[in-house]
């Protein structure tokens, strides 16, 4: 069932640890990221959940990495979907 647009979500993804996989031939002692982005992984796997998402990844680093040029890159990709908004709209669901 596809949403209609009032339910449709912007997902950023920054990295950090929702997106780190833990390989097992290291027992978990090291991480890299995945192809995808968790969210798109996780919602993917749930189609009945009444909304349409997109899924951005704007970096990959950990929140302890991460520097004012990713924090920038975040606000501009916000506001960039905020500027897409319809007209007379005064909302958009972002995560």
């Amino acid at each position: 069932m596809l949403a209609s647009d009032g339910n449709h979500v912007h997902i950023f993804s920054l990295g950090g640890t929702i997106d780190k996989d833990y390989p097992r031939l290291t027992a978990g002692y090291a991480f890299e990221y995945g192809h995808e982005p968790a969210a798109s992984r996780i919602l993917k796997t749930h189609p009945n959940l009444g909304i349409s998402f997109d899924v951005t990844s704007v970096c990959r680093k950990d929140s302890l990495d991460m520097s004012d040029l990713d924090r920038n890159l975040l606000l501009d990709a916000v506001c960039k979907i905020l500027a897409q908004r319809p007209q007379g709209s005064h909302h958009a669901r972002i995560v």
